[in-house]
């Protein structure tokens, strides 16, 4: 059987593309998982305001750590126990936005506390980028009203 030589240039071409995609290499470390874990928040600054304050840390909006009664020079660890304790977070794309909230009462509980974020005053954004993935220990800070301090890590498995 004898084949046209565009017909064998065609079935060539297909075998190479074909070999090509067979060879390609798996895909970068990249693709890979990366997990933002929360450590601890800390109150460097008062707020301006009487009493106590409420806070409530997201991860892209989605909750990481709601505190009661936190004073300023106070210090608090992220849990995985109690409505809206979430201490680690899948990292999809490039990075993530941590915001800081404050609010003056008691949180109501869910579906999101006190009504998000209408009944909620920011206290400050930040970004983690992926490219801090298994360097350490790193802060955050959410200055915009009070002064809040937040430790975290980024890293390649699952803490």
């Amino acid at each position: 059987m004898r084949f046209s030589k565009w017909v064998r240039a065609l079935l060539a071409t297909s075998m190479v593309s074909a070999g090509a995609l067979l060879a390609t290499a798996a895909p970068a470390a990249a693709d890979a998982p990366v997990y933002v874990e929360m450590l601890w928040i800390r109150c460097q600054d008062e707020t301006g305001e009487w009493f106590s304050d409420e806070i409530w840390v997201d991860v892209n909006l989605l909750p990481a750590g709601i505190f009661t009664n936190f004073d300023v020079r106070q210090t608090r660890n992220f849990t995985d126990e109690g409505y809206g304790n979430n201490r680690v977070h899948v990292m999809e794309g490039d990075q993530v936005y941590v915001g800081v909230w404050e609010m003056d009462d008691d949180p109501p509980p869910a579906p999101f506390p006190g009504g998000f974020p209408s009944d909620w005053d920011p206290q400050g954004t930040f970004v983690i980028p992926r490219s801090q993935v298994d360097t350490g220990e790193h802060e955050g800070y959410a200055f915009q009203d009070g002064q809040w301090i937040v430790r975290y890590r980024v890293t390649s498995y699952h803490p």
